[in-house]
């Protein structure tokens, strides 16, 4: 959702080639939804719904990403820091809930590994970029 969101800034002016990659970028994200065995039939059961919509949000997202270069910059930087913080802090927790029973069946002590880390570390950095270009130009 930030490449749509931001590819078409027009104060961030970037060429065209940088906003076809940046949209390329955001398909190819969008299509990780999918589950590896999918039919549209499928991605249609409860089981696998809420990635449907997801995966129709961030490609309508894409589609639409010239017109949602127009939404006001400091909704943009909101927008995707508050989404940027959701994506670091929920999956974050949950893996921290269940690494415990996990430790339990491995029958030996886990410890998160830096790709944990790293990741939170990186979306932390995209909900800062995100807050510093919505109010840095006032």
């Amino acid at each position: 959702l930030s490449a749509s969101l931001f590819a078409f800034r027009r104060e961030l002016r970037y060429p065209w080639v940088v906003r076809g990659l940046l949209l390329a970028t955001a398909i190819v994200a969008a299509l990780n939804l999918l589950p590896p065995a999918w039919t549209p039939q499928r991605m249609l059961t409860d089981e696998f719904r809420q990635q449907a919509v997801a995966l129709a949000l961030c490609l309508a997202a894409m589609a639409f990403s010239p017109l949602l270069a127009l939404l006001p910059r400091r909704l943009v930087a909101v927008l995707v820091a508050a989404g940027a913080l959701g994506a670091a802090i929920v999956p974050a927790r949950q893996f921290l809930a269940v690494l415990p029973t996990i430790a339990d069946l491995y029958h030996q002590p886990l410890t998160p590994g830096w790709g944990l880390w790293l990741c939170a570390g990186g979306l932390l950095a995209l909900a800062g970029a995100a807050l510093w270009f919505g109010w840095e130009r006032e």
